[in-house]
């Protein structure tokens, strides 16, 4: 997001943190967990990374504090607050055109005996001005996923 404008549908998630301004570029993914009938035993978010600049890219998957959002109104502005980070990963340039995959399994369960919605954004560490990533988005042709197994049930 960035300043007033809304890219939800864009064909890419782009992340980028320039030190504030209208530069700054975070993702925000949302799913609904109401059809879990039972808790995760693995679960992952699964990326596709569309490009990159000035790799590597330190990148962050946070929690989201508040699912009182929708993705066509989500802007820099009204952007909900984001909590802890979830996992740090590193994107290279050998990532582009590869999915990645990762572990969400605690946040997933913790939402799922929460209030059955868990949202996550996805942010650059660290500012710096020329690193950008981009993952395809669900208009895009990889869209994110999340992989849930319960064991079987």
């Amino acid at each position: 997001t960035s300043s007033g404008s809304n890219y939800g549908g864009n064909l890419s998630l782009i992340i980028k943190d320039a030190s504030g301004g209208d530069y700054d570029r975070r993702s925000f993914l949302k799913t609904d967990l109401s059809s879990m009938v039972s808790e995760a035993t693995t679960a992952e978010l699964v990326l596709t990374v569309n490009s990159v600049t000035s790799s590597p890219v330190n990148v962050e998957l946070r929690k989201v504090l508040d699912d009182d959002w929708n993705e066509g109104g989500v802007n820099w502005t009204n952007k909900p607050a984001q909590g802890e980070v979830i996992q740090s990963f590193t994107v290279t340039s050998a990532d582009v055109g590869m999915s990645l995959a990762i572990d969400v399994t605690a946040f997933i369960n913790e939402q799922r005996n929460g209030d059955g919605v868990a949202s996550f954004v996805l942010r650059t560490a660290g500012a710096n001005n020329t690193k950008l990533v981009k993952f395809s988005s669900k208009e895009g042709v990889e869209a994110p996923v999340i992989t849930i197994d319960s064991g079987g049930n």
